[in-house]
């Protein structure tokens, strides 16, 4: 999936979410009460990442979030599930590059993510990869970061498991539908 248009024209409280396997959706996230508005804003956009400084992880309750930090604002170029196993998600991150600390491989070892490895994978055009090997029943999505203007926070979290609804049938017969209302 593109994530370029998705990251030059959203706001702030926008996400990438999987959808299905290998399939993303772009949502728009608004806190209860505040208004959003597509109309151009006189604060500047934060400058562009060009450099991946730092990876971590952190688990809580039943998400994992590994958080990459940039020198600016990350943007992925590209988000996908490699179609082998192990599963993995792969973001590529256009015209950016790595720290020594960040181009290696680090632990997240959680019951969703096992790995997080950054390494620049084209110089010419530059592209860095990140590559987070997670567990078959992992989802995820991506949002900004707490801090919106240096981090992107990829989310796993257990798949929700289907339930069955059940209906009772009315008792007696069913009633007739009411009569249409005219607006004339």
């Amino acid at each position: 999936m593109r994530l370029h248009d998705f990251v030059k024209g959203t706001p702030d409280g926008c996400r990438v979410q999987q959808t299905r396997r290998g399939v993303c959706t772009v949502l728009a996230i608004a806190a209860v009460g505040a208004s959003v508005s597509m109309a151009p804003s006189a604060s500047p956009l934060p400058a562009a990442a060009t450099i991946i400084e730092s990876v971590h992880g952190t688990h809580a309750g039943n998400r994992t979030t590994v958080i990459l930090r940039g020198d600016g604002q990350l943007t992925p170029a590209n988000v996908e599930e490699t179609p082998e196993r192990p599963r993995r998600l792969v973001l590529d991150f256009a015209g950016v590059g790595a720290s020594a600390s960040a181009a290696t491989q680090t632990a997240i070892d959680s019951p969703l993510a096992k790995t997080v490895r950054v390494a620049v994978s084209s110089r010419q055009p530059l592209v860095t990869r990140v590559v987070i090997e997670l567990v078959e029943e992992a989802t995820y999505h991506i949002e900004r970061g707490a801090d919106p203007a240096h981090e992107l926070s990829v989310v796993f979290e257990r798949a929700q498991t289907a339930s069955t609804v059940m209906i009772a049938p009315l008792d007696g017969p069913a009633s007739e539908p009411e009569p249409a209302i005219s607006l004339d």
